[in-house]
């Protein structure tokens, strides 16, 4: 997470380097249908949930435009939402201080709070208006879409996200398969620096060549990484590598055993299990020691959690949700 942070910092140094009219992305116009966001509480962490939103300072009931943001910033709440004015259209932005201490003002609905980042790996992540089959839409995530995880309890498989479409309008309020996202640092990382790229203007191919070949670095293990090199291979005028299928081909986040894996003895005092394999993701109940459970999959990839190097586990018994792999006594199953 620590590297993730530092590359997003040198991503939105190089990025501040552009020129006004390149890092501008044009808001929602009045009047879209974007979610206004309450009041909320002084000093409450936040997320920037797109990329190269306007920080603006005031003067008086003016806002007036001073940087844009990267995606995924993460910024202070310091004052209630006010209203503002610019170019005769009055909206709602909220007082934020970014990393260095500095404080701006934003649009409200573009912060995301109490949230976990995830990008969409599917082709087909299609929206639902509520969590169940009959609520599907005809809208779908695009693939590498950073949005976020708003509820993090499983309803039947689904997720309920917010993201900004490719019209720069929050989407609030809709849901998603699980399985079409994929979590943490380096993904995300990943996915943010590929957004970064995407917005800057087409003639700056250097400076698109330096954050992805810091990107290709720094996510080497990314599920994204041969996205990264793809895109400096495009902007070299070289072909695109294309990665042979694995066979069989299994699911992005995770991989289903042959059988149901039972008898696993939780060998901890008290452990959490949660909606998501991901260590901040919500506790959706707790085990203790010597609880039996039963397993039907786990993660591809190994995550580092305190030292420790393992899969998480996706149990259906006798709770529904994922456990670190490292907090499970494997042989003692048969007794």
């Amino acid at each position: 997470m620590k590297r993730f942070l530092l590359v997003l910092a040198a991503i939105a140094a190089l990025y501040a380097s552009c020129s006004k009219e390149a890092a501008v992305v044009t808001e929602a116009p009045a009047g879209s249908p974007v979610a206004a966001v309450g009041k909320t509480p002084e000093g409450r962490p936040a997320i920037i949930m797109l990329q190269g939103l306007s920080l603006w300072t005031r003067d008086g009931d003016a806002a007036v435009w001073a940087k844009s943001a990267t995606l995924a910033d993460l910024v202070t709440i310091v004052g209630e939402p006010v209203e503002l004015e610019y170019n005769k259209v009055k909206r709602e932005y909220c007082e934020i201080a970014v990393a260095d201490g500095s404080r701006y003002y934003v649009r409200t609905p573009y912060l995301a709070e109490d949230v976990m980042l995830a990008v969409v790996d599917s082709e087909k992540c299609v929206v639902y208006n509520e969590p169940r089959v009959i609520g599907a839409t005809t809208d779908v995530v695009p693939f590498l879409t950073v949005v976020a995880v708003v509820n993090t309890v499983l309803e039947d498989g689904y997720v309920r996200v917010s993201y900004a479409n490719a019209d720069s309008v929050m989407v609030t309020d809709k849901w998603v398969r699980r399985e079409c996202l994929v979590t943490g640092g380096d993904n995300v990382g990943a996915a943010v620096s590929l957004a970064v790229v995407g917005a800057i203007d087409p003639k700056n191919v250097e400076l698109k060549l330096n954050i992805l070949d810091g990107a290709a670095k720094a996510y080497s293990g990314s599920r994204f990484a041969a996205n990264i090199n793809n895109a400096i291979l495009e902007l070299r005028g070289e072909p695109a590598v294309t990665a042979e299928p694995a066979e069989p081909e299994i699911p992005s986040i995770s991989e289903t055993f042959k059988a149901v894996f039972d008898g696993f003895v939780i060998d901890y005092s008290t452990v959490n299990v949660r909606a998501l394999p991901d260590i901040e993701s919500d506790s959706v109940a707790k085990l203790v020691r010597g609880d039996v459970v039963k397993a039907s999959e786990r993660t591809v990839a190994r995550s580092e959690i305190k030292g420790y190097l393992d899969h998480w586990y996706h149990i259906v018994s006798p709770v529904d949700g994922w456990v670190f792999g490292s907090l499970v006594d494997w042989n003692d199953a048969a007794n």
